[in-house]
């Protein structure tokens, strides 16, 4: 009977990190989630091999039911292009980030991927009919509290 001996490695640093571009923290947009969601319209990907871009992705999001809805973007490229990079469009997918959504996909061994989500904020308040609060006329003319400065 053969004897097999597990290697354990440890990573001080992890194995992938996750780091932003700009001065957004994390926690920001997690705290943010409370009141909006992201609606994701494109994804511009950009990595040092070709094959990386070539990896298909997943976006997966629960409901309030439970159900599962999976979007898988298979990647393409043009044969002759020369930089590893791709810009793609996600409109007409349904595709939200509110804290149920996670997005899966395979990097490979000593690859940096840059990714830039194009998003649009959504809030509650966008379905609602604006009103005009400051401008309605029990203010403007029966209460004269404007002064004329509307």
């Amino acid at each position: 009977m053969a004897i097999y001996t597990p290697t354990v490695t440890y990573y001080p640093d992890g194995v992938v990190s996750v780091v932003s571009e700009d001065s957004t923290k994390y926690t920001t947009v997690v705290e943010s989630m409370g009141s909006f969601v992201y609606g994701v319209e494109g994804v511009y990907i950009k990595a040092e091999n070709i094959d990386q871009i070539l990896e298909n992705f997943t976006f997966n999001s629960y409901d309030v039911n439970g159900n599962i809805q999976n979007v898988v973007k298979v990647n393409t490229v043009d044969p002759y292009q020369k930089q590893p990079s791709l810009n793609t469009s996600l409109l007409g997918e349904d595709i939200v980030f509110d804290g149920r959504t996670s997005l899966d996909f395979k990097v490979l061994p000593n690859e940096k991927i840059n990714m830039s989500f194009y998003t649009k904020q959504l809030a509650n308040r966008d379905d609602l009919t604006p009103t005009y609060f400051f401008c309605d006329d029990f203010f403007t003319t029966q209460l004269k509290i404007t002064n004329d400065f509307l």
